[in-house]
């Protein structure tokens, strides 16, 4: 199983049960389905592999785990992915700055920062 199916299990179970039984998740997820209704066609542009990021940004994952409810990480030594289980886009946080950066790992700004994660067989 690579990161992606991982992800794609993560965000498949938190739809189908988490956004269901919990108040707080729901509203999460709304309001990130509202973000990708604003923003898709900006994010859609910068589709990625999620499997090629994280072996870019975090070759050695010191961890997994899940932030907010809604986003699933990968933390390296200088990087963090965040993906979202909603809305399919991820991010990618320069540790040290704290900030968002582009796919060269500059910093850039929220529309550079934010891309869409290809499905499978993209």
């Amino acid at each position: 199983m690579d990161n992606k199916d991982v992800y794609s299990k993560k965000a498949n179970d938190y739809v189908k049960k988490d956004v269901n039984e919990n108040a707080k998740e729901k509203e999460r997820y709304n309001r990130s389905k509202k973000r990708e209704l604003e923003h898709n066609d900006t994010w859609i542009k910068q589709t990625v592999n999620i499997n090629e990021i994280i072996s870019k940004f975090t070759p050695k994952v010191l961890k997994e785990y899940t932030e907010s409810g809604i986003k699933y990480c990968w933390e390296g030594d200088k990087y963090i992915i965040k993906a979202d289980k909603a809305a399919g886009y991820l991010r990618i946080l320069d540790k040290s700055q704290k900030k968002y950066v582009k796919i060269n790992g500059e910093i850039g700004n929220r529309d550079e920062t934010h891309f869409k994660i290809a499905k499978k067989e993209e």
